[in-house]
């Protein structure tokens, strides 16, 4: 059918299909921990996590690093940019590629999806970095798509909005919603360390219920396959 040549093809399924958009796409399913040779040396005073490495044509990936930068903030994180990024001369901190496991060393991620509004991509895209901070149970910051979040809420996932502001997901302008996004992770990065410990139950239980939510899911799409398999 159309659904699942779509599901095979771009790896995730449009909200009002019915059916096998209840499915995990292969993204939501691929967990694999990526490690790279030419890696950052982890420490554990950092607030943040960036992933970036294809961002360079991004709108709001790019403006994110500038803003970055401007506010000295580039020092509070684990960063991975491409090497040909001629944007970004910060080289103290910032590497080609990060090993996957430097989440367990921060406080949230920060996530740069795909796409950030609907020109390239007419729905919401869930992608496996978003995906990714269920594994590692951190909380993350989107800059993507609006009402990517609420999709993500669609298929079963809880987020942080009762810790955080989250209001950013619903915004449609582009630039508001990255200066939404800017004020959450300045407000994140200055949160004191008592903070994500004053929240720990809250954050667990938020980090159990995404972990038993993919496990239901990925266990019903393997019944659904053992019952058409033929005898």
């Amino acid at each position: 059918t159309d659904n699942v040549y779509i599901n095979t093809k771009i790896s995730s399924l449009y909200s009002n299909d019915s059916f096998f958009t209840n499915f995990p796409s292969f993204l939501e399913l691929h967990t694999t921990t990526v490690k790279f040779n030419d890696q950052i040396k982890i420490t554990t005073n950092k607030k943040f996590c960036l992933f970036g490495s294809r961002i360079d044509k991004h709108y709001g990936g790019m403006q994110l690093i500038k803003w970055l930068k401007e506010k000295n903030l580039i020092s509070q994180g684990h960063i991975s940019l491409s090497r040909n990024n001629e944007d970004v001369d910060s080289t103290n901190y910032i590497r080609p590629f990060i090993d996957m496991d430097v989440l367990n060393y921060v406080k949230f991620n920060i996530v740069v999806a795909p796409y950030f509004d609907y020109t390239m991509c007419d729905y919401p895209m869930v992608c496996e970095k978003i995906f990714r901070n269920i594994h590692y149970s951190k909380p993350f910051i989107l800059v993507g798509q609006f009402d990517t979040l609420a999709e993500f809420k669609r298929l079963g996932y809880q987020t942080f909005n009762e810790l955080f502001d989250e209001s950013y997901d619903t915004e449609k302008d582009s630039d508001t919603r990255l200066q939404k996004v800017f004020t959450q992770i300045q407000q994140l990065i200055d949160k004191p360390n008592d903070f994500w410990q004053k929240h720990k139950n809250k954050l667990d239980d938020i980090h159990k219920h995404n972990l038993d939510n993919y496990e239901n899911r990925t266990s019903k799409l393997q019944k659904f396959y053992e019952e058409i398999r033929p005898r």
